[in-house]
Formats: structure tokens, C-alpha cells, sequence
């Protein structure tokens, strides 16, 4: 039989045992790591940052949020131009002419209403509250009819859907609807591949209307463990590590690697510590503990917020005491400070709180109350952060008479729980959570997470407050930005009074990226935000490949594997050939 000369069969040995990776990208790719799962390409019904990464880079939103100050773009949105009228009651927005869809279908003015309309049915879109109609007078002008003004009008973090493909969604089932691929869009780039459990790949639209020296493809891999995310961006095998996979405790380790930067931000969002208020619980709710008030108030007294950020942030944070983060500059309060709802830590006054309220300690020094003993669970997703911060309230609300029973779940169980229905009714199968939630440019999403309107959708604890409710309604048709900024002091002040959430800390943004393969990395919000983000995609369509030394995964020591055993290939191969001059010749099997 033939053989394949030595070298050759060396040098393919060495292919085959190449990192996987190594056939799978390319040079022009951008290669960013996921440490939770895509869930779903339906932008309706997808709640991780994950998701909203992917669709930032497949759509457009109407008015799209300056890359430097989040302020509405009018050079690079959908809309052209807009305008309100003198009684604020409608809004005319000005598309661009000739968009087109990924797919060539004609973006126009009929696609806009369409998902605009669609999404006031199907999801009753707070920010489309104000909404009495809309109507596309021409293929490029959209009209918006107005009940009552609204702040929300120029900055709608809605993504425009095409129309010719997701009216298929527009059935009871719309939150189960799964698009085909490529998922057209209006972005420049469009999902071709999709694998929750692995690599998601987006590819260039060629019908984008804006400049894109970035990518040819961006590939976005879910990594169960980080550490190995953090190796292979080391090891020059990953390009990006956004701000929700990059713990703390990795900073100093990537700030010393080769051709790695790291970026630290102030967050747009908050972790908080979520109970369930809900009028209907299942019967494994332990809701005569947390819907007390006063167990609530004396745990939000007991927490040491300052220890929290050092423990578990490992510095890179804030101390919690609003649900809008010191991000949102004049719409924050800082309460740090106020005699009633300052909450720091005072296990002395927290006992006080719980004794007034009748919860006495027991004979295992944890509280009862008419027979009901104060203890429930507290889930959570796990993530290095949480357990350590998990570990220090267990501590601190053990030693005020309160047990913690502390259970990890994953994401997808921790919405279900929190949204679980029973006979179509809302009826929440959790006491106490732990997450981390972003927010848009604007106060008024993170605001809304305690109104009726969003009751099954992002209001998980169920909390309701008249007072509430109107003072809401009141700030966002405010007509003066200081009425506006009064109200929404107030509102903050209503929720740190009652206590839906606990408002443990604002986590830092932080992510790391690879400068060995691409170049003029930018921020959003700029200078002090993050290398991709949620909220568009300007950062990465202004990227530039570093030529010098664009490579595949694992090229380097690949090469370097390669020329070795190529060296060792001649070597061996010569010495066979000086072995076949002194040894006779084999002979063949006489059958053959």
C-alpha cells in the first residue's frame, strides 16, 4: 500500500490536534464570551444581557442613545429627524429614506408602526402607555397620537421588527415564537447560527445603511466557567469579556496579561434583594415573614452595605440605597443620609425593630411571631459575587434573630418561580431573590418595576402602591425637568420606605478586552462606559483589525507546534530513509 510521505503526515497530525477553535473562526471575527446562555432570539420575551447583546447588534431602535452622552442620536437613528407638538400630544418621526431590511425587503414607515402596535397587544409596553394610535402617513413619516404627554417619546428602547416576518408571531403564542434564520434585521450584523449551549453567529448585513470597518462576524460562545473565558482571553483565543461575565476577583490578573485592557465603569443598574409582596403565593411562601415590614425594615438596618462592596464587589462598586444608581446623576437620591430610610448597618436598632413588632427570640435564638418562626429562603443564580454576598447576610441576619435558607437555581428557574401561574392567575412561588438588573438611559423602566403595569412582566415582588402609582403617572408627563427630577426623588423615597426591594450595591461595569487582534476600542457611554454594550452597537462596527497580529485561537502555539514537528517530521523522515539504505527490503505478503 502507499504511504503518505513522513512530513505530510506529521504536518496533518499537528492540524488535527489544533485547538477545535482553530477551523472555526476567522481572522476578522470578534470573539466574545457569554457566561450565561442565549435563551431565545425573540426580543419580547428575553430578560439576560446576553440576549439583549445579540439583538443591540441585529436591530435598530427608532431613536438610538448617543454613543458619548445616551442623549436620542440624530445622526445615527432610524428616524431622521422628529418633532412634538406644541401640546406635546403628537410626535412625528422622519425616517431615512432607502433602509432596507438584512433580507433587501424596504425598511419603511409601515414596519415601525406595525411593532409599535404589535408590542402595545402583546406585551402592554409601559413605555407605549401614553399611546392613543399610530399611523405611517408615508413610507418614511410615522405619526404618533398621544392620550397625555409623555418623557418616554424620544427614547423608546424598542426594537423595530420587520414587519413581513414577524407578523407570524402576532398569535396567543407570540412569547414562544421563533424566528428563522438569519434573523433579519435592521443592524449590522444578523444572527445565522444559533446555539444557546455554545456558539451564536452573527454575520455582516450587506444592506446596513451605516459605515462598518468592524467585524466580518461576531461569534458569541457561552462559557459555563469564566475562569476559562479569562484563560482564553490571556491566551489571545477571545476577544471580548463583557461587564456580566468579568468577576472581580480576575481584574488585577487580566490588568497584568499581555495585550489586554480592562474597562471599569459606573453600572446603569443595581443588585437588590427582591421579596415577595404578592397578594397570591403558592402555599411554600413563607408570606406572614416576608411580607412583615418590620422583618424587612430590621434586615435592610442589619446589612453592613459598605463590608458588602468590599466582600463581594471586591471594591468595584457602590453602597445601595435607591433603586436608580448614582449613574443616573440628578434622578438619583442619595438617602445614605436620611434618619428614617438612611439604612446602614445597626444590628442594635434592627433587634429593636423586630422586638416592637412582636417577633421574640427562641430558644435557637431565631424569632417567632404567634408561632410562625422567622426564617425563609433567599434564591439566587450563584455567581461569585452572590455567594459571597450571600454568605455575609446569612451571617448578619442570623444575628438578629432571622434564618436564610440560601438555594441556588438557574436564571430560567428563578423567573419561573417568580412568574408562576396558577389557573392563569399570577402566583409567585418564591420569598426572596437575589439579582442584578440594568436599566435603560432613562429613569423610567427601572421606576416602573413597581407599578400595576407591570405585574407579570418585571414587577417581581408584586408590590402595588396607590401613592405610587400616581406620582408615576405625574413624572412622566411632566412638563419642567424639575417637576420631573421632584418626583422621581419621591418615588425612590416611596420604595425605600416600604421595602419591596433591599438595595444592596451598585456593581461596577467591568469587561476586558483583546487589543493584540482589534483596534480603536471605544466606549458607551464615553469616556466612563463600557466596549459593548445593550444599548447599540457603535463600539463595535468602529473597530479595526490589528493586522499585525490578527490570528485564529491557538494560532500562536499552533505555528510554534507546527515548525516543531515539521523539524522533527524532516529529522525522522531522514533518518528512515538512512535506515532504509542498511536494512533489506520488506518483503510483501505472498498473498497479496
Amino acid at each position: 500500500m502507499r504511504r503518505v510521505p513522513a512530513i505530510v503526515a506529521f504536518i496533518l497530525a499537528a492540524l488535527v490536534l489544533a485547538p477545535p477553535a482553530l477551523a472555526g473562526t476567522r481572522p476578522r471575527d470578534l470573539r466574545v464570551a457569554t457566561t450565561t446562555k442565549i435563551d431565545t432570539l425573540n426580543p419580547l420575551t428575553g430578560t439576560s444581557a446576553a440576549d439583549y447583546r445579540v439583538w443591540a447588534l441585529n436591530y435598530d431602535v427608532l431613536i438610538a442613545f448617543d454613543q458619548k452622552s445616551m442623549e436620542p442620536d440624530r445622526k445615527h437613528s432610524l428616524a431622521a429627524s422628529w418633532r412634538e407638538s406644541s401640546d406635546g400630544l403628537k410626535w412625528t418621526y422622519h425616517l431615512r429614506p432607502n433602509l432596507h431590511w438584512s433580507d433587501g425587503v424596504p425598511l419603511t414607515a409601515g414596519d415601525v408602526v406595525w411593532t409599535m402596535r404589535f408590542l402595545k397587544r402583546r406585551v402592554q409596553s409601559t413605555a407605549l402607555e401614553a399611546v392613543e394610535s399610530w399611523e405611517a402617513t408615508s413610507s418614511t413619516t410615522v405619526v404618533a397620537h398621544l392620550r397625555h404627554r409623555s418623557v418616554e417619546m424620544k427614547s423608546l428602547w424598542i426594537y423595530i421588527l420587520p414587519k413581513h416576518v414577524w407578523k407570524a408571531a402576532d398569535t396567543d403564542t407570540w412569547d414562544r415564537f421563533s424566528p428563522k434564520l438569519p434573523l433579519v434585521g435592521s443592524g449590522p450584523y444578523t444572527v445565522t447560527r444559533w446555539n444557546p449551549d455554545g456558539t451564536t453567529v452573527m454575520k455582516r448585513n450587506l444592506h446596513f445603511w451605516r459605515t462598518n470597518t468592524g467585524p466580518d462576524r461576531v461569534l458569541m460562545t457561552y462559557y459555563r466557567n469564566a475562569n476559562r473565558a479569562v484563560t482564553d482571553l490571556e491566551q489571545n483565543r477571545l476577544d471580548v469579556m463583557p461587564s456580566d461575565t468579568l468577576d472581580g476577583s480576575d481584574v488585577k490578573r487580566l490588568e497584568r496579561a499581555s495585550g489586554v485592557h480592562v474597562y471599569h465603569s459606573p453600572a446603569i443598574g443595581l443588585e437588590y434583594w427582591v421579596f415577595n409582596l404578592a397578594q397570591r403565593v403558592t402555599t411554600r411562601v413563607h408570606k406572614s415573614v416576608v411580607q412583615s415590614k418590620a422583618i424587612r425594615t430590621a434586615l435592610a438596618w442589619a446589612i453592613d452595605r459598605s463590608k458588602l462592596v468590599q466582600a463581594s464587589l471586591l471594591g468595584y462598586g457602590a453602597p445601595g440605597n435607591s433603586q436608580l444608581s448614582r449613574s443616573y446623576g440628578r434622578f438619583s437620591i442619595d438617602l445614605s443620609k436620611d434618619p428614617v430610610v438612611g439604612y446602614h448597618y445597626d444590628p442594635t436598632h434592627a433587634r429593636q425593630i423586630l422586638d416592637a413588632a412582636g417577633w421574640r427570640v427562641g430558644a435557637d435564638g431565631i424569632r417567632l411571631r404567634n408561632g410562625v418562626r422567622a426564617s425563609f429562603e433567599l434564591a439566587y443564580a450563584g455567581g461569585a459575587s452572590e455567594r459571597r454576598a450571600v454568605r455575609l447576610i446569612r451571617s448578619w441576619a442570623r444575628d438578629v434573630g432571622i434564618a436564610i435558607d440560601a438555594r441556588v437555581y438557574d436564571n430560567d428557574k428563578l423567573i419561573a418561580l417568580e412568574f408562576n401561574t396558577q389557573n392563569d392567575k399570577l402566583e409567585p412561588d418564591f420569598d426572596t431573590e437575589l439579582w442584578s438588573i440594568g436599566g435603560d438611559p432613562t429613569p423610567e423602566f427601572l421606576l416602573s418595576l413597581f407599578t400595576r403595569a407591570q405585574l407579570g412582566l418585571w414587577n417581581d415582588s408584586g408590590f402595588v402602591d396607590g401613592r405610587y402609582e400616581r406620582l408615576f403617572r405625574q413624572e412622566t408627563r411632566a412638563t419642567d425637568d424639575d417637576t420631573r427630577v421632584s418626583d422621581i426623588h419621591q418615588l425612590q423615597r416611596i420604595a425605600a420606605s416600604q421595602l419591596p426591594y433591599i438595595d444592596l450595591y451598585e456593581p461596577d461595569d467591568l469587561a476586558a478586552v483583546n487589543t493584540r487582534t482589534w483596534h480603536n476600542w471605544t466606549t458607551q457611554p464615553s469616556p466612563n462606559g463600557q466596549p459593548i454594550t445593550s444599548y447599540g452597537y457603535s463600539t463595535i462596527i468602529a473597530l479595526r483589525p490589528e493586522l499585525a497580529s490578527v490570528s485564529y485561537p491557538g494560532v500562536p502555539w499552533a505555528l510554534a507546534a507546527l515548525v516543531a514537528v515539521a523539524a522533527l517530521g524532516i529529522a525522522l523522515s531522514f533518518l528512515a530513509r538512512r535506515r532504509e539504505q542498511r536494512e533489506p527490503i520488506e518483503l510483501g505478503d505472498a498473498r497479496a
